[in-house]
């Protein structure tokens, strides 16, 4: 026998078997019945085919006690590295490698503020959050061998906790107050080329907007009360501090600066004893602010007579999914739908009598303020502060603990350890030497969100419910729109907003030493933005305002209006000029919609580009004409649905890269700069307003197509156009090849599914790819990573839901991968090709089906 054969028999082969016999042992028992020491009512936990827990008890703290379990089974890595991530103790697991991630999120003081939350919390509340907490404990001790990450980082289990859940949801909130990179983005911008320029580049007006879309327009907004004129430069006065905490609250000067210590304090951001800001390199989350879709109709213009609400929030595609799969059946009511990973706190389902599912508002809830310091003290007022002080020790596997101080001002903690990419948002740096405070409504001692979405499940029964329990949320600002089994259909943005004197100054930096710049308090929920029964009879959101300017106290000025939102909108008001009903199929299609609507307003004016470059330029563009029509004459015969199996959307998708990627190229910016500038979602409403004009016919001669270095006053932008539909041409041909029929787009992207273990030898075990429909602007949405010359999606639909009101139907939701974080178990990712293939699991809300593992839990208090 060879020496190679040998070493596969004796060696080899026995050592895969016995760590695929390790890795499979690893899987949960989910069959019999399991005793447990507690004082429950007995749980059962019932399974289907995809693994989805029905969970079965007398009441809905019961039912929690078992949803914990589930997720313990199921998730037990996930749960425990979150744990660790807010605690701002990953270095005790992965070493010195996460140090300056534990320092961002010590930063931050989430688990902080998780405690004092704590303290504010009624005790039914907690008793609802322990029972949660105990079953993911007694799931973890049932576990007789822990999931394989828990072995290859040498990891060991800590039981999970009230505070651990409450610093999960505030880490939550804090990735969707998106506010504070766009505000460094438009300093940037701003500094380099003005306030005007930059205005338009980073649009935050609608007048730069591609789109004018909100879901209310000026005449429902006075229908509803929310009706106030804004004009630019507009001042709003007045205080309300109603809800605001009083160690936020402005206070009087307590010793004037005498002129010596003004003249040291002259120049912002001094640096004080930890004045350093840590910067680190892009991750591929970072550039991309990601969203939602909602949307829901009224039973005047549905086939059933009653509400059907859809919802597909769009995050990071992640294994295992952000989201935790279940239905809870107590005291004659149920819950079905998804969960927070980590949590027992729904965000996208329905129960008995509501259904509900969420977007992030994007109405501006964050400030920075730059601070002025010495020592322990920053300026306010013409006064020195003293800032709160908190000591910090940081443990380190297999190195000596760090010490470090968080600093927090009235404005909020003072961001000294800045990690861009911990949550999702563009890595831009501050400027050199500049100390940030963060001022954000998280920063709330009494903050009860929990209670209020836990307590909406148990007992919400009309649309008066959901406002009673959703006024009282702090954060995250969120666009929650619902149903109601009584016929109502509704919309909120929830959370606190911030209310100031000039609403637009805070869409950079602020001086934190002037009094002016303070927050006047919170608006009052009764003004934010909102909807009850609107007279067209839906309401349709895709991340966008949902209130024009003219709204109280300028709630949503800031705002964006992306494609998706009026597509949506689009799509609903075909079938009402049809004089149509809208099906449950119906809607499902809708969430499956693969039009560009920024492609079929772009194509036609490129076509013309095509057409005339050749006799502007016959020398450089002549000889590319030939391909150039080659291209022109799939964009001629296309739907504009970007889907898998579509050339046209390869092309589009293409070309538009290397178009932008020529914009920024002559821009005077960093080269990590241009990469978040260019892979900013508001990116394209800047070039396609300014650039590459679709509102005119005209080819296009204006200041962003002076070549870069140029000494001409104006260049044209053929020269920007064409050239990047060569590059096209060549980048096609050589990874595609000659053969066109192989330009699919699904050839070129497909989604990827990372894991933290994805950058590691192991990653053949945890990650997952398939090829998508989509772009970032498609109702079907697919992020594309911003990785030069890569057309890979990262971020999309996590999940989808369709839910019918009426009594009896059937309602849908899927989720991007499974409900199981084990790699090897079948349910690991078993809803991902149903997702992306465009198929649904039913929901099993109150009837039967066939199960696959029956679990009773019965307890022996």
């Amino acid at each position: 026998m060879g020496l190679l054969k040998k070493v596969c028999v004796y060696l080899i082969v026995p050592l895969v078997l016995s760590c695929a016999i390790f890795l499979f042992v690893q899987l949960p028992n989910h069959s019999g019945v399991q005793v447990v020491s507690r004082n429950y009512n007995p749980v059962t936990i019932k399974r289907d085919k995809f693994g989805i827990p029905t969970i079965e008890s007398k009441t809905y703290r019961d039912t929690l006690y078992g949803l914990g379990y589930a997720q313990g089974q199921d998730r037990l890595w996930q749960t425990y590295i979150k744990k660790m991530l807010t605690a701002g103790r990953l270095s005790e697991v992965l070493g010195e490698r996460t140090l300056d991630v534990d320092k961002f999120m010590r930063t931050l003081s989430l688990e902080r503020y998780a405690k004092y939350a704590l303290d504010y919390l009624d005790d039914y509340t907690k008793s609802l959050i322990q029972a949660f907490c105990d079953g993911v404990n007694d799931a973890a001790a049932h576990t007789k061998v822990k999931p394989l990450e828990f072995w290859v980082s040498w990891a060991q289990w800590e039981n999970y906790t009230m505070v651990d859940v409450l610093a999960a949801t505030r880490l939550i909130s804090m990735a969707m107050s998106v506010d504070a990179p766009y505000e460094l983005m438009y300093e940037l911008l701003s500094d380099v080329f003005g306030e005007e320029k930059g205005g338009r580049m980073f649009p935050y007006r609608p007048k730069n907007f591609l789109w004018n879309y909100t879901c209310l327009n000026d005449e429902e907004m006075k229908e509803a009360g929310l009706y106030e004129e804004y004009f630019e430069g507009k001042v709003f006065n007045g205080t309300s501090f109603e809800g605001f905490p009083e160690e936020r609250r402005p206070y009087p000067p307590i010793e004037k600066a005498t002129p010596k210590q003004q003249k040291e304090a002259e120049t912002p951001g001094v640096k004080g004893s930890q004045g350093n800001v840590e910067t680190q390199t892009k991750t591929i989350a970072d550039v991309e602010i990601q969203g939602s879709n909602i949307w829901v109709i009224h039973g005047n213009l549905t086939t059933t007579g009653k509400p059907i609400l859809a919802n597909d929030p769009h995050l990071q595609t992640v294994l295992p999914s952000f989201w935790y799969q279940c239905n809870l059946r107590f005291e004659g009511n149920y819950f079905s739908g998804a969960v927070i990973a980590g949590t027992p706190l729904s965000a996208s389902g329905k129960t008995k009598y509501l259904a509900w599912g969420i977007t992030v508002s994007y109405v501006d809830t964050v400030d920075l303020y730059y601070l002025t310091t010495r020592g322990d003290q920053y300026l306010y007022d013409g006064a020195w502060r003293e800032m709160k002080k908190f000591p910090e020790t940081i443990y380190i596997k297999g190195k000596d603990p760090v010490n470090i101080t968080i600093y927090e001002t009235h404005h909020g903690v003072v961001i000294d350890h800045y990690r861009p990419g911990v949550l999702i948002g563009p890595t831009l740096k501050p400027k050199e030497g500049r100390r940030h405070a963060f001022s954000w409504p998280g920063y709330i001692k009494n903050d009860t969100m929990e209670k209020w979405v836990l307590n909406l499940v148990e007992h919400g029964k009309t649309a008066q419910d959901i406002y009673n329990n959703f006024k009282h949320v702090v954060r995250p600002s969120l666009f929650v729109a619902f149903a109601t089994s009584e016929g109502d259909i509704g919309m909120y943005v929830l959370g606190k907003i911030p209310r100031r004197r000039q609403p637009l100054n805070a869409m950079r930096p602020q001086d934190g030493s002037l009094a002016e710049n303070d927050l006047l308090g919170y608006i009052p929920f009764e003004a934010h933005p909102k909807a009850i029964n609107p007279k067209k009879g839906y309401i349709a959101n895709g991340n966008n305002k949902a209130v024009t300017d003219n709204s109280k106290y300028g709630a949503a000025l800031t705002s964006q209006i992306p494609s998706r939102g009026p597509r949506i909108a689009e799509m609903i008001e075909e079938y009402i000029k049809a004089n149509k009903k809208i099906s449950v199929e119906d809607v499902k299609k809708m969430q499956l919609d693969t039009v560009d609507i920024l492609a079929r307003d772009v194509v036609p004016k490129l076509l013309k580009y095509i057409e005339v470059a050749p006799r502007m330029n016959p020398e450089v563009y002549g000889p590319h004409a030939m391909n150039n029509t080659i291209l022109s004459q799939y964009l001629v015969m296309w739907d504009f649905k970007t889907d898998k199996d579509s050339i046209a959307a390869t092309i589009f998708n293409v070309w538009q890269y290397f178009f932008h990627r020529r914009i920024v190229d002559r821009l005077p910016l960093s080269e990590n700069d241009k990469e978040v500038f260019q892979s900013n979602h508001r990116f394209d409403d800047f070039v396609y307003k300014n650039v590459f004009r679709i509102d005119t016919d005209e080819l296009d001669n204006n200041e962003f197509c002076v070549p870069k270095g140029s000494s001409f006053p104006t260049g044209h932008c053929v020269d920007l156009v064409i050239p990047a539909l060569i590059d096209t041409w060549k980048f096609l041909t050589k990874h595609l090849g000659e053969d066109r029929n192989n330009w699919k787009w699904g050839n070129i992207h497909s989604n990827q599914w990372a894991h933290s273990f994805s950058q590691s030898p192991l990653k053949f075990i945890f990650h997952r790819s398939l090829p998508t429909d989509g772009n970032k602007r498609t109702v079907s949405v697919s992020g594309l990573t911003p990785e030069p010359e890569k057309f890979d999606g990262i971020w999309g639909p996590t999940l989808r839901l369709v839910a019918s009101l009426k009594e009896g139907d059937t309602s849908y939701l899927v989720l991007d991968s499974g409900v199981s974080g084990h790699p090897l178990s079948p349910h690991y990712n078993d809803q991902m090709k149903l997702l992306v293939n465009n198929e649904w699991v039913e929901l099993t809300e109150l009837q039967e089906r066939q199960w696959k593992d029956v679990l009773e839990i019965k307890m022996n208090a």
